[in-house]
């Protein structure tokens, strides 16, 4: 039962990192279009 909490809680990290990664992308991405062309 801890080995499965454990993983579960593994999963959640790893889902957190991978949420945060995707929103500061999004959110780079976003600054440089409306920059236009990076210099």
């Amino acid at each position: 039962m801890a080995k499965n909490l454990f993983s579960k809680f593994e999963l959640f990290l790893i889902a957190t990192s991978l949420y945060c990664n995707i929103i500061a992308f999004w959110k780079v991405s976003r600054e440089v279009c409306n920059q236009g062309k990076p210099e």
